[in-house]
């Protein structure tokens, strides 16, 4: 760290030179919780701008240097003053209820001696937050920017746009972007996404590493890394200043000569002297720069390869099996009375034996579904391997779940890849007021149309919204066009020489109107078909991983794994993409199987929980209309939502509690307050890569064991009563034909004897059925 350090030294003279009035603006931006405050608080090294695990930054947190500690806080509608640190944070935690205003607080903090540093509300919290966001981008002159673990997502996509077009005008390296493995190390993948995605933004590869800021070390290196930024900012921001004094050093030493009074000579001397030691350490600085920017990017390498690790966790513990014996034991129960009912021989002549089999047959048959949804890299997968008990599901921090995959039961560890006959691609997307283009779809159609690839058996353009086929020379030429169209810059003019530019624009949707370009693609291939992967066998395991990788995302339709675990006997789950990713092919599809489940698991990021894409997407899926909130669903409605909490094991016990109680008043409960009576919602804290180590046994027992009851209770009851119905009703035929046959005027005694005998044997079939009603519902059913 030799050279960097000494660099940074050394331009601690030139913080002398220049105006101390004008330093420069570093804002730290990101969605809340992702550690922004948690990064300010280390570079000045105190615990200034308020932390917690729910929102807690309301306001724009201005810091400037000052001698001793001292705040104002300037709103819309008030101005106040603090002298003391814990008035401060006891007025932003609970005197501003909506983000607005901004507080600046001054504080004696080396760096502050250097530049101006701001803390930002949340980017995915309310609106008033995000202009807060933007109003900061505006006036930063560098941006720190913070990611959660798992990277890049749909609404910080959509602010980063934004930001792009504030920044057109400012230097792109004075932007650097951060993903915070404050959940541990990282697999790296969502690092790569991260910087692919950043470069279509900015329309340029841009800056962008790992932190944990709750290590220490690694926060020193962002500090580092921003101490470098402000002494390159300080050697440009001199530079004119130096360029003066150069000019003026011959006249201080001509000065200097002539004077004949010795302290003076003396004194403008040793001003000239210090002067040219300025200006040649300054040079010398400028020089070093090379060295430094080598140094400083094999410490960021390495403090990213610190928090990657290519390991998974491995799966241990004990195998889960229902803790309840509602479901279970129902159907169990109802299986062996149709058998016996079957092979009865006292009563074969009255019993309508193919409608008994028929209602054998459809409790069978019988699956409930358990869609597990919530944004990507919330712990789905990873929960369904620790059910599983085996790590076959692919995960990482980015997203793997291209596709919605069924767990079903098998007697083997099987899985089945589908690929449909036909996929339609979008080609173009809306972002914000523009219009985009899908990247990914458009390399994978260049895939299958490419010479030589003769899966395909036709394809079909849509431009302006009707279908026309065409031929693949056709579409590759349209292709092109379209490629041409939105290429950026200079990328449009080598776009014949490459697939795919490196950058693509947005473009104005009234542009986009006045020149429509293609808007989808539908493609027909020459067969549909399936393949299998025995999940058994380590070569299986690592072909069935090898399909479901992103090069294969739009072309699969769905995945089916079977698994002979006992908790999957009644109830298949579905593992449903994550819905902020930025590829929505699979949306409307995974929306339409998650509304037709039986009962549903909602992940949330116990670091980032319930932020606005998350209440969004749940209110587009169960809640459609506007005035409709969960509080106001019945309790039977709302005992089919199950809310898990991930990575409950990095948060203590004052944190559990708080989003909790923040999952609970956000969801709209009627009054603001849950009763017994009213059904609070079911949320459980987990940790989803505990339980698949075997260390978080009894919150899955616990949420497993819940989960049944509750399809019992909310599903499961009303199919197993209307099969008893069904049963019963086929008991009482059989009874009035046994009763007309013992009443009949020419009935012999055999055939009465007979017939009493059937009754009898009817009423005790009637009582074992009434007996496995009671159990699944108490109350008599009219």
């Amino acid at each position: 760290m030799g050279q960097v350090a000494r660099f940074i030294q050394g331009v601690e003279d030139l913080y002398e030179l220049l105006d101390q009035t004008e330093k420069p603006c570093v804002t730290v931006l990101g969605a809340f919780n992702s550690g922004k405050s948690t990064l300010v608080n280390g570079l000045l090294g105190a615990e200034l701008s308020p932390v917690g695990v729910l929102p807690t930054t309301n306001c724009l947190v201005v810091f400037e240097h000052g001698h001793t500690f001292k705040a104002r806080y300037t709103g819309a509608k008030q101005n106040l003053s603090f002298q003391y640190m814990d008035q401060l944070h006891s007025f932003l935690g609970s005197g501003l209820k909506t983000p607005t205003g901004r507080v600046v607080i001054g504080q004696p903090s080396p760096l502050l001696k250097k530049c101006r540093l701001v803390d930002t509300p949340g980017i995915d919290g309310s609106c008033n937050a995000r202009l807060l966001a933007e109003q900061a981008a505006i006036e930063a002159d560098q941006v720190i920017y913070l990611f959660h673990q798992r990277g890049i997502e749909d609404l910080n996509r959509l602010f980063l746009y934004k930001l792009a077009d504030i920044w057109k005008k400012k230097d792109l390296n004075k932007l650097s972007f951060w993903l915070n493995c404050n959940h541990g190390l990282s697999d790296g993948s969502s690092l790569e996404t991260t910087r692919a995605v950043l470069r279509e933004i900015f329309l340029s590869p841009v800056r962008c590493n790992t932190i944990n800021t709750r290590d220490p070390v690694s926060l020193e290196v962002v500090n580092l890394f921003l101490q470098v930024e402000l002494a390159r900012d300080t050697c440009r921001r001199a530079t004119g200043h130096l360029k003066k004094l150069d000019h003026e050093l011959p006249g201080h030493i001509l000065k200097a000569v002539r004077i004949k009074e010795d302290s003076a000579f003396l004194s403008e001397f040793w001003r000239a002297k210090e002067t040219s030691r300025v200006i040649l350490e300054a040079a010398r600085l400028l020089q070093s720069l090379p060295i430094v920017a080598g140094e400083l990017e094999h410490t960021l390498k390495s403090a990213n390869f610190g928090n990657i690790s290519a390991g998974h966790k491995k799966a241990g513990g004990h195998v889960y099996h229902p803790k309840t014996t509602g479901i279970t034991e129902s159907r169990k129960r109802l299986l062996a009375l149709t058998s016996y009912l079957l092979t009865e021989k006292t009563t074969e002549s009255v019993v309508d034996l193919p409608a008994v089999e028929k209602v054998a047959c459809e409790i069978q048959a019988e699956r409930f579904t358990v869609a597990a949804l919530g944004g990507f890299s919330t712990g789905k997968t990873t929960f369904f391997n620790a059910l599983l008990k085996e790590d076959l599901l692919p995960t990482a921090d980015g997203p793997t779940t291209t596709a919605v995959t069924r767990i079903t039961y098998g007697l083997n560890k099987k899985a089945t890849v589908h690929f449909p006959l036909q996929v339609t691609l979008s080609i173009c997307e809306r972002v914000g007021e523009k219009v985009g283009l899908y990247r990914e779809q458009l390399q994978a159609l260049e895939r299958w149309i490419a010479p030589g690839n003769d899966a395909v058996a036709s394809v079909e353009c849509a431009i302006g919204g009707f279908f026309q086929p065409l031929g693949r020379q056709e579409v590759l030429e349209l292709i092109q066009r379209v490629k041409k169209y939105f290429a950026a810059g200079a990328f449009a003019r080598t776009v014949a020489n490459s697939r795919i530019p490196g950058v693509f624009r947005l473009i104005s949707q009234k542009a986009n109107k006045r020149n429509p370009c293609l808007d989808q693609v539908r493609v027909t291939f020459k067969d549909a078909w399936s393949s299998e992967f025995h999940l058994s066998e380590q070569s299986g395991k690592e072909r069935f991983r090898k399909v479901l990788s992103t090069e294969n995302a739009f072309r699969i339709a769905q995945v089916v794994v079977e698994h002979p675990s006992e908790f999957l006997r009644h109830a298949d789950f579905l593992d449903t993409p994550g819905l902020d990713w930025i590829q929505k092919h699979h949306f409307q599809k995974t929306s339409g199987l998650i509304r037709q489940s039986d009962a549903y698991l909602v992940f949330l990021n116990g670091k980032h929980i319930l932020n606005q894409m998350d209440q969004q997407n749940f209110q587009a899926l169960f809640l459609p209309q506007s005035d409709t909130s969960f509080g106001t669903l019945t309790t039977r409605e709302r005992g089919r939502y199950f809310f898990i909490i991930n990575f409950a094991d990095v948060l203590n016990l004052a944190e559990r509690e708080t989003v909790c109680n923040f999952v609970r008043r956000n969801l709209g409960a009627p009054n603001g307050t849950y009763t017994p009576a009213s059904g609070a919602p079911n949320i459980f804290l987990l940790s989803a890569l505990k339980a698949l180590s075997g260390d978080d046994i009894h919150s899955t027992g616990s949420l497993l064991k819940e989960l049944e009851e509750s399809i019992l209770k909310y599903r499961a009851k009303d199919f197993y009563l209307d099969q008893i119905a069904a049963l019963l009703g086929i008991l009482d035929e059989a009874s009035l034909q046994a009763a007309k046959a013992y009443h009949a005027r020419n009935a012999s005694v055999s055939v009465k004897v007979t017939s009493r005998k059937v009754q009898e044997t009817l009423r005790e079939y009637r009582r074992s059925l009434k007996e496995i009603r009671s159990s699944i519902s108490p109350v008599k059913p009219p």
